[in-house]
């Protein structure tokens, strides 16, 4: 029969094990820095945390010109852009507050702010709140990153991934890999081709501008004059067989008042939503959604950056 005091004893040393589980979690964590969170990590980032890299290295990365946007913008190679030396801040489902606050931590000397605008980046996906990427390292935070059996999951993968040698999911740029992506998604598939289209047709369809989102973008316009940097602005392509889910009915009104509203706060913004690049062929072939990386760099290089260098 236990005594009071054997179940002390059990109590104590089950609290024992659990700390020290807890501590070798963190330890490891720590260690891996899977997420590159905290700019320890040494073997390569080869899961989903763009946020937590590309805030880690710009501020490491030699630049002078930042590239900002959503995924749409994350994969196009930084190396290829001329006028300057960039490092692509771009993440996947970025938002307008997110890029700000991007831009409250890294742009320090940097001349030259490119930044993507979409309807996704002027829609409803700019509601989102952070994510913990951008938080102060409370203990909930510190928590989730580094005592979390995801976090010791992550760290697992990491080690695995880089002792094997495989690719990495970020460039020292900033640049996101997008070769798994286009073995993934460039594929002729008739019926997921047609079935992305139907599902981004109807997402567009029920695009809707929210006044606040001109707040964020005279913020955005306000701190890089502030830092002393220029900023450009660029509305980039929409897939032709999704343009008349964007240009019609309620959702065009919307989108004409989106326009509108970043030509006011950037006159020289250019507007490549319906254009040359548009074609269905500079897509993936089941991804309506994101153009090949080499168009991006393409229109870039000829639309947006070109007339920077010409005389003023």
């Amino acid at each position: 029969m236990k005594t009071p005091a054997d179940s002390l004893k059990f109590l104590r040393l089950f609290c024992g094990i659990a700390l020290g589980f807890v501590a070798v979690t963190v330890a490891i964590g720590l260690a891996v820095d899977p997420w590159n969170r905290f700019g320890l990590n040494r073997l390569g980032v080869f899961i989903s945390a763009s946020r937590e890299f590309k805030l880690t290295e710009a501020a490491r990365f030699p630049h002078d010109a930042l590239l900002l946007g959503n995924s749409r913008t994350a994969m196009l190679p930084a190396a290829e852009l001329k006028e300057a030396k960039f490092f692509n801040g771009a993440f996947e489902g970025a938002s307008l507050g997110e890029i700000r606050l991007l831009l409250e931590r890294r742009l320090h000397g940097q001349k030259l702010v490119v930044l993507n605008l979409d309807p996704y980046t002027l829609g409803p996906e700019s509601d989102r709140i952070p994510t913990e990427a951008f938080a102060a390292p409370g203990p909930r935070v510190l928590g989730s990153y580094l005592g979390s059996l995801k976090a010791l999951e992550y760290s697992a993968k990491t080690i695995g991934s880089g002792l094997a040698g495989k690719p990495r999911s970020y460039l020292p740029d900033g640049t996101t890999a997008s070769e798994e992506w286009k073995g993934q998604r460039d594929v002729d598939d008739l019926p997921w081709q047609q079935s992305q289209l139907k599902i981004q047709r109807g997402r567009l369809a029920g695009f809707r501008f929210d006044p606040k989102r001109v707040e964020e973008l005279r913020a955005i316009d306000t701190l890089v004059r502030q830092r002393g940097a220029t900023l450009v602005a660029y509305l980039s392509p929409v897939h032709e067989d999704l343009w008349p889910a964007l240009s019609s009915g309620q959702a065009g009104d919307e989108w004409a008042q989106a326009t509108k509203a970043v030509k006011e706060v950037f006159p020289k913004a250019v507007d490549l939503t319906h254009s040359a690049y548009s074609a269905r062929t500079n897509y993936y072939k089941t991804d309506p959604v994101h153009f090949y990386p080499e168009v991006g760099i393409r229109f870039l290089n000829s639309d947006v950056l070109s007339p920077l260098a010409s005389p003023r």
